[in-house]
């Protein structure tokens, strides 16, 4: 019964959320400016390859571009590494328009599917969170800015929910999921470290043996077809992602918006701490806490990659009271979006970079309590 009043709540969230998306006109918003939003240009990436050329070459790519009238990034070539362009060959060779949905639409069902698996194992018995969590999961600032602009957000939300629940036990199967998130592998490095750790302490040291060694055949095999992105992509990384015309949403871009060069020595100090007090928890318990402050580490991101947030808040706030996991969740609904609008008048969304921070506190904060709790009761 308890499964069942969990499900339906959290079904009734997403359909909300869905009645929101296209009550509002997000959806009509995203089909007008699909020819040229961010998907058509992670789809151009695999139609070079099914059309002959190289998406990495100086020549071919801009040619492609031109020839598809497609988004053009600021790059000479194709951003995205080689394994993605190989992995999406199926959807490259779809129309446009027709890929657009399967890739939008399907990453939308597969991060529904993952995010009730992760919730079946971490929050049961919890209706009211199942529901808010399937309702941020569209409706949140970055869940919306993922569906029109045709993200991979709702793909890697998928992997890391599915590899979080293998984790906390659930089948090794939802471990191979994780491999999603080799999509835009810069963002989960603490993740995936987590991820692997939580698994060594469950015992299950040869998963994540397994899942180590597939991730890296993934990434190296197509690597050694198209070499020259490697060098190109760290060549052109400086100028065009971490110091560009487009500020990055991260912690150090924000912390210097606000107090210049001492705030980004601050956010370093702030990073370093944080990573400190990881290592003072055991690795399950540290999970939720490691896949946030996944996001407050990377290179470089921007407001929609957050929505992957909804996993560590998800186990984050099982561990709260009702009324406090329904506070948190309804506090990622509308600070993001009030930070959006301020981003949009600065024409710049570093501030959005507190976002993954403040959950991080959070579970941090969660977890040193349920370890003090722990510890108080076996003495």
């Amino acid at each position: 019964m308890t499964r069942w009043r969990d499900d339906l709540a959290y079904v009734a969230g997403l359909i909300l959320g869905l009645a929101v998306l296209f009550g509002f006109g997000f959806a009509d918003f995203r089909e007008k400016y699909v020819a040229t939003d961010d998907f058509s240009y992670i789809w151009l990436g695999s139609r070079v390859v099914l059309d002959g050329g190289d998406p990495y070459g100086k020549t071919d790519w801009p040619a492609a571009v031109e020839r598809y009238g497609v988004q053009r990034g600021p790059e000479a070539f194709y951003v995205y590494p080689p394994h993605v362009a190989l992995a999406l060959v199926p959807v490259g060779a779809l129309p446009l328009g027709t890929a657009s949905k399967v890739w939008t639409g399907g990453g939308m069902v597969l991060a529904a599917l993952a995010l009730r698996s992760l919730l079946r194992i971490a929050a049961p018995g919890r209706p009211v969170l199942a529901s808010l969590a399937g309702f941020a999961l569209f409706v949140s600032q970055p869940g919306v800015t993922s569906f029109w602009s045709g993200q991979w957000t709702f793909l890697l939300v998928a992997g890391l929910a599915w590899g979080a629940a293998c984790a906390l036990g659930a089948r090794a199967s939802a471990g191979a999921a994780a491999l999603l998130l080799l999509g835009k592998p810069h963002l989960f490095v603490l993740a995936g470290l987590g991820i692997a750790r939580a698994l060594v302490a469950a015992g299950r040291a040869r998963l994540a043996a397994v899942l180590g060694a597939a991730a890296a055949i993934v990434v190296i095999v197509p690597l050694a077809l198209f070499p020259r992105w490697l060098s190109d992509e760290i060549g052109d990384l400086g100028s065009s992602r971490l110091a560009g015309q487009r500020s990055p949403t991260t912690l150090p871009v924000a912390l210097h918006d606000l107090f210049g060069e001492t705030g980004t020595v601050l956010a370093f100090v702030v990073i370093i701490a944080s990573l400190v007090l990881l290592v003072r928890l055991d690795a399950r318990r540290a999970l939720a806490a490691t896949c946030a402050l996944s996001l407050v580490t990377v290179p470089y991101s921007w407001s929609y990659d957050q929505l992957v947030l909804v996993v560590p808040l998800a186990i984050t706030c099982a561990a709260l009271t009702p009324l406090a996991g329904a506070i948190a969740f309804t506090a990622f609904l509308l600070v993001p979006a009030l930070l959006y609008v301020i981003a949009s008048a600065r024409d710049n969304e570093s501030f959005q970079a507190f976002v993954p921070l403040a959950v991080f506190v959070l579970a941090i904060v969660v977890a040193l309590r349920e370890r003090h709790r722990i510890d108080v009761t076996r003495g």
